[in-house]
C-alpha cells in the first residue's frame, strides 16, 4: 500500500514519460532527480550530474528520446538531426529546435517568427528577451554593448534603425558564457528580412560537433 501511494504521489508530482518498449516509466521529480518505475512495482533513482537543466527540462549529451520525453509540445517536425516544436516564449511565436549528433543533444534554437509591420517592433523583442535573459542568466559578456554597427549611414538617425536592421547595416547581439552553455541573443536582417534567434549551445559538445561537421565536408 505505502509503494502505491509513493507511485500516485511520484506520477501527480512529475513530468511522466513512457519509454519505448512499455516495458517502465521515466519521471523527473520537482528537484530534478530522475526516476524509473517498473511495472512490477519497484522503482529507483537514475544518477545524473546534476539537478540543473541546461535547457528547458533538459540537458546536453541526452538522446532523441529523452528529449521527447521532456517536451509537454507536440512535434511540430523532426529528421535524424533535429527535432522542431512549435510553441510561445513570452508571448511570442516561436520555433524550438533541438539539434542532435549521434543521438546526443548538442544545440537548442528559439527561432522568433513574430511578424512585424514595423521593423522596429522587433528591436522593441529583442529588449523583451534580453531583460528576461538577464533576470535568469545574469549580465551578458559584453554588458549595455549590444549594437554593432556594419554602416553607419543611419547611426545618428535613430529612428531608422528598424531600417538600418533589416538592410544589415546594424546588429544587434547580446552573449552570455555559462559553465557548460553559450547564449547567443541574435537580432539581425538582410535585404528587408529580419530573424531573432536565441541559441544554445553546448560548451562540452562543441569540439565534437565541430569534427563532426569536418567530417561532412
Amino acid at each position: 500500500m505505502r509503494i502505491l501511494l509513493f507511485l500516485i504521489s511520484i506520477i501527480l508530482l512529475c513530468n511522466i514519460s513512457f519509454a519505448q518498449d512499455d516495458s517502465s516509466i521515466f519521471a523527473f521529480t520537482e528537484t530534478g532527480k530522475k526516476i524509473i518505475l517498473r511495472n512490477d512495482g519497484t522503482w529507483e533513482f537514475i544518477e545524473v550530474e546534476t539537478t540543473n537543466f541546461d535547457i528547458r527540462n533538459v540537458r546536453w549529451g541526452m538522446s532523441r528520446e529523452e528529449v521527447i520525453q521532456s517536451e509537454e509540445e507536440t512535434i511540430y517536425q523532426e529528421t535524424e538531426n533535429y527535432i522542431a516544436y512549435s510553441t510561445e516564449l513570452a508571448s511570442l511565436d516561436v520555433f524550438l529546435v533541438y539539434h542532435f549528433i549521434d543521438d546526443m543533444l548538442v544545440r537548442a534554437n528559439y527561432l522568433i517568427i513574430e511578424e512585424h509591420s514595423n521593423e522596429y517592433d522587433y528591436i522593441s523583442d529583442f529588449n523583451i528577451l534580453l531583460e528576461l535573459l538577464i533576470i535568469k542568466y545574469g549580465e551578458t559578456e559584453h554588458e549595455d554593448e549590444y549594437r554593432v554597427w556594419k554602416n553607419n549611414l543611419l547611426r545618428d538617425s535613430p529612428n531608422l534603425w528598424g531600417t538600418a536592421l533589416s538592410t544589415g547595416d546594424l546588429v544587434y547581439e547580446a552573449i552570455w558564457n555559462l559553465e557548460r552553455t553559450e547564449i547567443i541573443l541574435n537580432l539581425s536582417g538582410e535585404h528587408y528580412d529580419i530573424s531573432l534567434i536565441i541559441q544554445y549551445s553546448s560548451k562540452g559538445f562543441s569540439e565534437f560537433e565541430e569534427r563532426k561537421a569536418l567530417g561532412d565536408l
